[in-house]
């Protein structure tokens, strides 16, 4: 009796545990049946979104290039002469614009003063800074400064003129690499909205150019060696300047052509003098360019810091930086 106790007991055992495992095996087929249908469904939902999102990126990314290529051919391109319309189609309509008008006087010239009137437009782009002078009756382009901003994008001259400056990019050739003599130099210094500013204007005749070429600093554009100096010192004149000094203009803030790299490059029609094309590149009343700078209240807060005193003698500019 015991022994088939135990066998009973056995064979029931065996059974229940068969058929426990029988539906273990349907919950486990199930499973794999759910997450089967979910990868089915989920799957193709999740790869959708990846290459949505790498189409995305990748467009982006070819529309960047394609913009700052764009940028770079069009402003190594600019012209005299060239229209407003194809600047804008370029670039984009201008961040800033305005009428820029006045009277010029000149000592020793036939006349003696000039009025000019022209429309400027100022596009801000990723690289760089330009500054286009329209004449009010055709909308050509008369005169023009491109301000590089962008250390790690090289922008060249157009190429007809690289020659004059050795085929380097701005901010790589010093004034003293600059081919030739220059006609009219000088600076300015500012504590506030305006600029701290050089510039140096250029005429090629021998070359069978001529435009005016205009090279300067504007302290918003790309860190270059840029030394400051305050009123006082004089410049201390190379082997191309001095034999056939220039005209000094403004405030002679640097010391040595040679150790100062300019950040803007401009251009002049013929029919603009020297001068004025020099007073132009110092002009901002009709757009704000504090803006522009890349971080303005550090400049205010260390002016000083970026300006070299001669003799240790107090200026006009010292007392307006010390309010």
């Amino acid at each position: 009796m015991k022994i088939h106790i135990i066998r009973n007991h056995k064979i029931k055992s065996y059974k229940i545990n068969k058929t426990k495992c029988r539906k273990q095996k349907h919950k486990n087929i199930i499973k794999k049946l759910g997450k089967g249908l979910l990868l089915v469904i989920i799957a193709p939902i999740i790869t959708a979104i990846v290459a949505d999102w790498l189409i995305s990126r990748s467009v982006k990314r070819i529309n960047a290039e394609e913009k700052l290529n764009m940028q770079v051919k069009t402003l190594e391109n600019i012209y005299i002469g060239c229209s407003k319309e194809w600047i804008d189609e370029k670039l984009g309509a201008p961040t800033f614009m305005y009428s820029c008008d006045g009277k010029i006087e000149f000592e020793h010239m036939k006349p003696e003063e000039m009025n000019y009137d022209f429309l400027t437009c100022v596009y801000v782009t990723d690289i760089a800074v330009l500054r286009a002078y329209y004449g009010k009756e055709d909308n050509s382009c008369q005169i023009f400064f491109i301000t590089a901003t962008d250390e790690k994008q090289p922008l060249n001259l157009p190429l007809t003129y690289r020659r004059f400056v050795h085929n380097k990019a701005i901010g790589n050739f010093s004034y003293s690499d600059i081919e030739g003599n220059p006609t009219v130099i000088g600076g300015a210094f500012s504590n506030g909205n305006a600029r701290t500013y050089y510039g140096e204007t250029f005429n090629f005749y021998s070359a069978g150019n001529y435009y005016g070429f205009i090279f300067g600093n504007l302290d918003y554009g790309i860190d270059v060696p840029f030394l400051l100096y305050t009123t006082g010192p004089d410049i201390e004149w190379d082997e191309k300047t001095s034999g056939l000094k220039p005209e000094v203009l403004g405030v002679q803030n640097i010391k040595n052509r040679k150790e100062n790299y300019p950040n803007t490059f401009g251009l002049a029609s013929p029919t603009i003098p020297a001068k004025l094309a020099w007073q132009l590149l110092l002009e901002n009343k009709g757009f704000d360019s504090f803006q522009l700078k890349k971080d303005p209240f550090y400049y205010l807060e260390n002016i000083e810091k970026n300006v070299r005193f001669d003799n240790n003698k107090e200026t006009t500019f010292e007392t307006e930086a010390a309010k």
